[in-house]
């Protein structure tokens, strides 16, 4: 009995050790902040996944069509939304979130690069605009496999000295201004991430379906 409780602490202890987060924001204050914006460069209310993809080709990101397309090979660590921040009082900020993945450092996460998904819905397989980033080199570094430290990074633009990024849908508004922080009216930073828009192609079997249909029809009206 008492070798079973002494098991039972030491593997408690052992996964507590390899408990790890990595945080990823846009905002820390009023003039640092580069809002996500959508396809029309308008602000919007979204959501955000954090992880990695466990494939080491990723070729076939930028040409996926579909949510479903995007999320093959992916693991989500943490969910966030993306919207108003009020924290960089006294304006509200648009466009803005801070996402983190807890996760187990091992053998697994080790290395992977962090990913981050914008979607224009509450969750990413419902949205209809995306944006895939995935952040290898950034000054944080990659998920870790041993060392159960925190990892942070605000990820802005190039020009305070944070890499943008590989981005395989979605795109890049180069920063031209900041936000004015302490005035009455609410901040408008300048674009950072934008949204692309899906556009489905249709599958095969749709397509022959349709095609067979307007034979028929066609075979229909010479008879």
């Amino acid at each position: 009995m008492k070798k079973i409780t002494c098991l039972g602490v030491i593997l408690m202890s052992v996964a507590s050790v390899n408990a790890a987060t990595y945080a990823l924001a846009n905002a820390s204050g009023g003039s640092t902040t580069q809002s996500i914006v959508d396809a029309s460069g308008a602000f919007f209310n979204g959501s955000v996944e954090i992880g990695y993809y466990t494939a080491a080709d990723l070729s076939y990101l930028s040409s996926a069509t579909t949510t479903a397309g995007l999320l093959q090979n992916f693991v989500s660590l943490g969910t966030s939304t993306v919207g108003p921040n009020a924290t960089v009082a006294p304006n509200t900020i648009q466009g803005v979130f801070s996402v983190t993945a807890n996760y187990t450092a091992s053998a697994t996460t080790g290395g992977k690069t962090p990913f981050l998904l914008f979607g224009n819905a509450a969750t990413f397989a419902l949205s209809t605009q995306v944006a895939v980033i995935g952040f290898s080199g950034v000054s944080t570094g990659n998920f870790v496999a041993a060392d159960p430290s925190a990892l942070s990074g605000n990820i802005r633009n190039t020009t305070v000295g944070f890499t943008l990024g590989t981005i395989y849908k979605g795109g890049w508004n180069t920063f031209s201004g900041d936000p004015t922080p302490g005035t009455a009216a609410p901040a408008t930073p300048a674009p950072f991430y934008s949204l692309q828009s899906l556009t489905p192609v249709p599958e095969t079997s749709s397509s022959l379906l349709g095609a067979i249909g307007a034979l028929a029809l066609l075979r229909r009206r010479r008879n």
